[in-house]
């Protein structure tokens, strides 16, 4: 019987390790989406998107219409 109680024991644990150790890689893989769903929207956001037709960034292409403009 204690046998039994021994091998049963072995086996909630060796379940229980499995169970966290899958959690785990899940909570990783979590991790990254955020990071890298972060990153895509820091690149593609409106400051730092770029003009398609001119190929300058906002900020360079507002700079060189003013000095257009003024001279």
């Amino acid at each position: 019987m204690a046998f039994l109680k021994d091998t049963f024991i072995i086996k909630i644990a060796q379940h229980y390790q499995e169970k966290t150790s899958k959690l785990q890689a899940r909570d990783e893989a979590k991790h990254v989406v955020k990071k890298v769903t972060k990153e895509i929207m820091r690149l593609f956001g409106k400051k730092s998107s770029l003009d398609i037709s001119s190929s300058d960034t906002g900020k360079k292409k507002k700079k060189l219409e003013k000095e257009k403009e003024g001279g």
